[in-house]
């Protein structure tokens, strides 16, 4: 089969910061790229959707620190398992 990258659009339900540093809820939404079996996040496509911010979602990206997002994105991932990885491809 060779190695195939499969690029897969995901969302789900997580937390982040608020304009003024409070936990908000968000819905977060990321690409993946299936990488040897292994989905591996695309930093780059990760947008966040936050609660109560009606700023543009691109703002809202732009106020989170990257790593919280990656990890969230990352356990979603794990939450998921392989085989509901693979349901989505």
């Amino acid at each position: 089969k060779g190695n195939i990258m499969k690029k897969i659009d995901y969302e789900f339900e997580g937390f982040a910061s608020g304009v003024n540093g409070e936990e908000v809820d968000a819905s977060i939404e990321f690409t993946a790229t299936i990488v040897n079996g292994n989905a591996v996040v695309d930093t780059e496509s990760i947008m966040v959707w936050a609660e109560g911010i009606s700023d543009c979602s691109e703002t809202v990206t732009d106020m989170q620190c990257s790593q919280d997002m990656m990890e969230q994105c990352n356990e979603y991932l794990e939450s998921l398992g392989n085989e509901e990885i693979y349901s989505y491809a």
